[in-house]
């Protein structure tokens, strides 16, 4: 089963299976998604966690795949022009666990 749960920060936090998800909070403070809204472009910013090849998914609202790729390096974009307008997350798979990060697409 997929469900969701909120961190001590108001992270959203995705969870498949046990419910039992490691996430270190203070990793999520160091990722930025911008901006939000947004139009195309969907930029991450890894501040000060080095990544390398890490898994992102993007689901709707419903926790359905919209899309899934790899990633590496300090700043990276996702293309996500082809969405239709609506609120989505943005799952970044760490070795910490799973991070997700709401954002609009306008």
């Amino acid at each position: 089963s997929t469900g969701y749960t909120c961190g001590s920060n108001g992270t959203i936090l995705k969870y498949s299976g046990s419910p039992f998800v490691s996430v270190v909070e203070s990793e999520s403070e160091n990722i930025s998604v911008y901006p939000n809204p947004v139009d195309d472009i969907l930029l991450l910013d890894f501040q000060s966690i080095t990544i390398s090849d890490l898994k992102i998914e993007i689901t709707d609202v419903l926790a359905k795949k919209i899309k899934s790729e790899f990633i590496s390096g300090n700043k990276n974009n996702v293309n996500v022009s082809s969405l239709s307008p609506g609120i989505y997350f943005l799952n970044i798979y760490t070795p910490s666990g799973v991070i997700s990060k709401k954002f609009v697409k306008q």
